[in-house]
């Protein structure tokens, strides 16, 4: 475990009121914040600041592709289940219309991992009751119960389109908050992408949008899931950053990953507090899981930790594909696509 220590210029204060600049290249998160006067007296608040990255409204997960093999593709392509569940939040006052957008839907082309070919994929989106609080709706490895939990408001099946193929082609909408199910103050709704055939493995993206031309994200919204499946690029501006949100109360957060497969691989928690790098020998290999646990210290529930994933490329690799999830006190974990110190609904 590594600590971690941030330090802001202070260009202006009053009582009440710090004004400062943080440094470049700080790794988006929530941070815990320590004043110290110049007497040497300090006080830490926890969780207290969160550092966003430059907004990139065009991808889920801020970089990157989203990545589901079909049902023919065997674990040890990194995918181990064939399914991604992906929820929208909106607040229940939203009044836009709503349009879910799909990046590159089709499974041939450039953006693809082309093997045999024949691949399908299935894309759903749900509302109203029972979309997200059905319990098993809220699993890193839902059945079919929790995958098809809710009300089925569009569904559509696509394989090697090119009508499809590196573009936002495929819009779910318009659709209103009122469709989503009612959580607390916000409106859930639920898109699920499966492989139906074959055992391509399908990258692609998706928005939640205001306008069904553009990605305009509405006011307030968040997306979330309870499992991640994605390719590592070599490129590391285009490795995915992870937000679970450790509940409040929380004494033991779990990392699981599944098929790093490669030597070298590694995985760091980013806390308000501390940085922890996970050994290696809990970063998994070829078609097998690994897993870690934590305790949670103080001042490091009630927010979102940061997630961030290396790996040493083999051969002319160009990047790994990997699933990942997370649990606190045996509890799967939402993991969000942006730092957050909000619980989910």
């Amino acid at each position: 475990m590594l600590g971690t220590s941030v330090f802001i210029t202070i260009s202006a204060a009053t009582t009440d009121t710090l004004t400062g600049t943080v440094p470049a290249g700080l790794v988006p998160g929530v941070y815990a914040l320590t004043v110290r006067n110049a007497d040497g007296r300090s006080g830490t608040l926890s969780p207290a600041y969160t550092a966003f990255n430059p907004p990139s409204l065009d991808t889920t997960l801020e970089t990157g592709y989203l990545l589901t093999f079909g049902p023919g593709a065997p674990g040890t392509d990194g995918d181990d289940d064939h399914v991604q569940v992906i929820f929208f939040e909106v607040p229940a006052s939203c009044s836009d219309s709503l349009y879910f957008r799909i990046f590159d839907a089709d499974t041939g082309g450039a953006v693809d991992e082309l093997h045999g070919g024949g691949t399908t994929i299935m894309y759903t989106l749900r509302g109203y009751t029972g979309t997200y609080a059905h319990f098993d709706a809220r699993s890193a490895h839902p059945g079919p119960a929790g995958i098809n939990s809710g009300t089925l408001l569009t569904q559509t099946v696509i394989g090697d389109n090119s009508a499809y193929d590196n573009n936002w082609a495929l819009v779910f909408g318009p659709y209103s908050a009122a469709q989503g199910e009612s959580v607390g103050s916000s409106k859930v709704f639920k898109l699920v992408v499966e492989g139906i055939s074959g055992n391509d493995g399908n990258l692609y993206n998706v928005v939640l949008s205001a306008d069904p031309l553009m990605n305009v994200a509405p006011a307030e919204s968040r997306v979330f899931a309870y499992s991640w499946t994605f390719p590592l690029a070599l490129d590391p501006s285009q490795r995915p950053p992870l937000y679970p949100y450790v509940s409040q109360g929380t004494a033991f957060l779990e990392q699981h990953n599944w098929d790093m497969d490669y030597a070298g691989g590694e995985v760091t928690l980013h806390t308000p507090m501390r940085n922890i790098g996970v050994l290696g020998s809990y970063i998994s290999g070829d078609g097998e899981e690994a897993w870690s646990s934590y305790g949670v210290q103080a001042g490091e529930d009630g927010t979102t930790w940061t997630v961030t994933m290396e790996f040493s490329p083999s051969g002319a690799a160009s990047w790994n594909d990997v699933t990942f999830w997370t649990a606190g006190d045996g509890a799967d974990l939402a993991i969000f696509t942006r730092p957050t110190m909000a619980s989910p609904p």
